[in-house]
């Protein structure tokens, strides 16, 4: 945890914690973004791009020491995104990847294999 100080910030000895259910901690947001696939879970997604949040950025290069992930003046956590190298018995679906559609066009799709 990063707080405001007389001029500037001070980091607080014992930092912060984000609590995650049970049903987030097992999310892919979480095991991607916050814990960076410590358990070795998607080795077919890779870090394709990250980039710090503007505000982590500025105190880096007032020479502060400071994680990726912070909490200061609200959540602050870099931008990331992933490359996804899809196995071969992945069928691509158009539908999926167009950048427009009507509102619950997908609510009667049937799956097959």
């Amino acid at each position: 945890m990063i707080t405001q100080a007389q001029g500037g910030v001070q980091m607080e000895e014992f930092g912060s914690a984000i609590y995650l259910s049970p049903k987030t901690m097992d999310s892919l947001f979480a095991q991607l973004y916050l814990m960076n696939d410590a358990f070795e879970r998607y080795e077919t997604v890779k870090l394709a791009h990250s980039e710090s949040d503007p505000v982590i950025a500025s105190l880096r290069a007032q020479g502060v020491d400071v994680e990726d992930i912070a909490y200061f003046q609200g959540f602050r956590g870099p931008i990331k995104i992933w490359e996804v190298d899809y196995p071969s018995n992945i069928i691509a679906r158009e539908e999926f990847i167009r950048a427009s559609g009507d509102y619950a066009e997908f609510d009667g799709l049937e799956f097959t294999r």
